[in-house]
C-alpha cells in the first residue's frame, strides 16, 4: 500500500510527544511541557488523561494502526519507524504481514515494487496459490507472476501442483518475500 502522508510532522517532535517501545511495537503518550499548547489550561486537562496511555489505539479500514499527532492522522506504523530511526520512509512492510505488528523487527523500509511482493493471498483469490487462475475455456492452471516489465506468463498445466512449482520457482527468481501469498 502506497499510503502516504501529506503533512509530516518532525521527527524530533514526534519524540518529544510519544514514547516507541520497539521491542512491543507500542506507542505511548509522554507528558508535554505547557509551550507544547496553545494554551496553559489545555496542558491542565491533556496531561491527567493522556500522558502514559497508550497511543494509535484505533484502527484504519484496512487495518493498520492510526492516531493523530498535532492534528495530522497518521499511521502507527510509519511513526514508530520516524520515531526510531528519526526520519520518514516512503513505504514500510510489516514482514510477517500483520498490519497492527509494528516491532521494528518486523518493520522495513522498502520500496512500493517490493513491498508488492510481499503481499498476501488476495481475498478474492479461488485458486488458494497466488498468481495461479483457472483457464475455463482450456481446461488448465494459467500460473503468471509480475516482473519487471509486467505480467509474465508462466504456462498452462493440468494439475495445480505443477502451476504452484512453476509460480514458486519464478517467485524466488524474481525476489519475491517467502511470505508472498500466504494466507492469515
Amino acid at each position: 500500500m502506497g499510503w502516504v502522508m501529506k503533512i509530516s510532522v518532525d521527527p524530533k517532535i514526534l519524540r518529544q510527544l510519544l514514547s516507541y517501545d520497539h521491542e512491543t511495537g507500542k506507542l505511548t503518550w509522554l507528558h508535554r511541557s505547557q509551550d507544547l499548547f496553545k494554551s496553559p489550561t489545555q496542558a491542565i486537562y491533556w496531561n491527567p488523561k493522556w500522558a502514559g496511555a497508550e497511543a494509535f489505539t484505533s484502527f484504519d479500514r484496512y487495518g493498520y494502526r492510526q492516531g493523530t499527532v498535532l492534528g495530522n492522522v497518521m499511521r502507527g506504523h510509519r511513526v514508530c519507524w520516524a520515531i526510531y530511526y528519526g526520519k520518514w520512509p516512503k513505504v514500510i512492510d510489516h514482514v510477517n504481514g500483520v498490519r497492527d505488528d509494528n516491532r521494528i523487527e518486523n518493520l522495513r523500509s522498502v520500496t512500493q515494487k517490493i513491498n508488492c511482493r510481499n503481499s498476501r493471498l488476495s481475498s478474492d483469490n479461488t485458486s488458494g496459490v497466488s498468481g495461479i487462475s483457472w483457464c475455463k475455456s482450456r481446461n488448465r492452471w494459467e500460473a503468471y507472476i509480475n516482473g519487471p516489465n509486467g505480467r509474465i506468463a508462466l504456462g498452462r498445466f493440468p494439475k495445480l501442483t505443477d502451476a504452484k512449482l512453476a509460480r514458486e520457482a519464478a517467485a524466488a527468481m524474481h525476489g519475491y518475500h517467502e511470505n508472498h501469498g500466504d494466507s492469515l
